[in-house]
């Protein structure tokens, strides 16, 4: 809906609130039960058993294992254990790792979370963003920042930097009337404040139009998240090398067993000598030495004051 189309009065009718009270206790408690929290979203977080287990989903890491039970059924536990040990202190850096990146993000979000004042029955209250609702009165000021979208009912020389938005580096002057124009862009939109950016200068009265995901940033990161599920880079060009090794592989192995065959040896030899080198032909080293050298990446950009969530990111 194009709020910054609508006179402030028309948005504050259509929202069922008066701007010189705000909205009422009954209506607070109605609409947070149909708009839910003003959070961005609740996406379920891994345990630490489940980030251990995800390390594990790797074709190499499937090649490896399959040696290793190939090896154990052939009766050399040694090399079976050296396997497993090589491929459990794999899992065991990577999930340090991004265990470590998780539980960082994790203190930044709440580093985030701040506090807003809003009018509610008749009365100027703070309260936590988390509680904004459709409707509320917001209040800024100077060095505020903006906790939920909203159309601006009143300001005085309002100043608002949008960069986490629009990318510009300089603030936008904001005003209280209407604007015309279809399908104006956030940065166009200069009756309307925005979730996330930060008040440079001035005051203003604001009436809550969009709340949690349903806000510009909600929206955004929405985005993100079903972009998330693509593969890394880095994830695919291991994965190609893999599936390149697994192939070599099984044509070698097939090769040579058929040879061995026409040549009139055992199959049980057979069988242990191919065996024997599809383990020899599997770099089981290659996950420990990728793992090492991202979680040598990730420790560089931390040094750097960057957080890299999934070891795989830090090659861009």
């Amino acid at each position: 809906m194009n709020w910054y189309q609508k006179t402030a009065q028309a948005v504050l009718d259509e929202l069922g609130v008066k701007a010189a009270s705000g909205l009422s206790g009954g209506q607070v408690v109605e609409r947070t039960h149909a708009f839910g929290k003003n959070v961005l979203s609740n996406i379920k977080q891994e345990t630490l058993t489940e980030l251990f287990l995800s390390q594990f989903k790797s074709p190499l890491i499937y090649i490896l294992l399959f040696a290793a039970l190939a090896v154990m059924l052939m009766g050399d536990f040694v090399d079976a254990l050296i396997i497993l040990t090589v491929i459990t202190i794999n899992s065991v850096v990577g999930t340090l790792q991004e265990g470590r990146a998780r539980n960082s993000l994790a203190r930044l979000r709440v580093l985030i979370r701040h506090k807003a004042f809003v009018k509610r029955a008749g009365e100027e209250l703070f309260i936590s963003v988390d509680e904004l609702v459709p409707g509320d009165i917001l209040i800024l000021r100077a060095g505020d920042k903006v906790g939920a979208d909203g159309r601006i009912i009143k300001e005085e020389s309002l100043k608002i930097d949008e960069s986490v938005l629009t990318g510009e580096a300089y603030s936008v002057e904001k005003i209280s009337g209407v604007l015309k124009k279809d399908g104006l862009t956030c940065g166009d939109q200069k009756n309307m404040v925005f979730s996330g950016t930060s008040v440079v200068a001035g005051y203003a009265e604001v009436v809550v139009v969009a709340t949690g995901i349903q806000s510009e940033l909600g929206k955004i990161s929405k985005e993100l998240q079903e972009t998330s599920n693509i593969p890394l880079p880095l994830v695919r060009k291991v994965e190609r090398l893999t599936h390149f090794i697994a192939i070599a592989v099984f044509i070698i192995a097939v090769l040579v067993f058929v040879i061995g065959f026409l040549r009139g040896i055992e199959i049980k030899e057979l069988f242990g000598a191919v065996v024997g080198m599809v383990v020899s032909l599997i770099p089981e080293g290659l996950p420990v030495a990728v793992t090492i050298v991202l979680a040598h990446g990730v420790w560089r950009m931390a040094k750097s004051k960057a957080i890299v969530r999934q070891m795989a990111a830090v090659e861009a």
